[in-house]
């Protein structure tokens, strides 16, 4: 609208119409980013050394979650307000064997937002913005999830977990501030 153009640096890679989140793979190989807009909610996967994309996966809801797990064999991904969190294995650049894992009720109004994992892999973190609550599940079959409340309209929007996996940090969108939970 203001007659400006703009000349991006480097090449640019046509990928979809709101990426909301990227996660880098372990290796820095591989970029998977999220998208959620008005078009296909989708993942898709770029080899960052060929510079194109290997994989789209499309997921009926997504908001903003996306995590590479440390040891860069797996892939998750933000249900939205389903209230799931996507697996995917993850090998040369494909996501294969989806898994979606509960991490609050359904009809809740836990909108599944950031993820992160624990250093081992073994335990995930997910915010529920629109709950105010964070979800930790053990990645475990016969594991369930733990449901830790915030204060009503924080909007837990992203998470972080300290290397010693004593601490997680909270980023609270409408306080513009950080919970820490012990």
């Amino acid at each position: 609208p203001n007659q400006w153009s703009l000349r991006p640096a480097g090449t640019q890679l046509e990928l979809g119409d709101f990426p909301v989140n990227m996660a880098l793979h372990p290796t820095g190989r591989w970029l998977a980013i999220l998208h959620a807009g008005h078009s296909e909610h989708e993942v898709i996967v770029v080899d960052t050394q060929r510079r194109r994309i290997t994989c789209r996966v499309p997921l009926e809801q997504t908001f903003y979650g996306l995590c590479f797990s440390p040891q860069g064999d797996r892939l998750f991904a933000s249900g939205g307000e389903f209230a799931v969190v996507h697996e995917w294995q993850f090998e040369d650049g494909l996501l294969f064997k989806h898994h979606a894992w509960p991490v609050a009720e359904e009809k809740s109004n836990f909108v599944c937002s950031g993820l992160a994992l624990d250093s081992e892999g073994k335990t995930l973190y997910a915010a529920g913005v629109f709950g105010d609550a964070i979800s930790i599940r053990p990645l475990s079959p016969q594991g369930t999830y733990h449901l830790v409340s915030l204060p009503e309209n924080s909007h837990p929007y992203a998470v972080l977990p300290d290397k010693s996996g004593r601490r997680l940090f909270a980023s609270l969108w409408a306080k513009e501030a950080v919970a820490v939970l012990d």
